[in-house]
């Protein structure tokens, strides 16, 4: 059983899902809004994928919408995001 952990700053969907970024772990978002670490066959379909958007990372968006951790809190955005150009601000669109 995985265990939900944590809120990334952006996300991106990959045709199939929202992948979003802790650290260096993937997460998907899952049943509830939660973000859940990806196991083997999630991370080698993204890494499939990642392949073809090599700058995926320029595409992401800011995560306004899904920021409450598996305990029902609200997880603040990190203040570094808000500093970075490369990401997309969807929170008005």
């Amino acid at each position: 059983m995985t265990v939900p952990v944590g809120v990334p700053d952006s996300y991106i969907a990959d045709g199939d899902e929202f992948v979003g970024v802790i650290g260096t772990d993937y997460y998907y978002l899952g049943a509830g809004n939660l973000w859940i670490p990806f196991d083997a066959g999630r991370l080698a379909h993204f890494q499939s994928w990642e392949k073809n958007h090599a700058d995926w990372r320029e595409h992401s968006v800011l995560n306004a919408k899904y920021r409450t951790d598996a305990q029902g809190h609200f997880v603040p955005l990190k203040s570094t995001v808000h500093d970075n150009p490369g990401f997309y601000d969807n929170t008005n669109h």
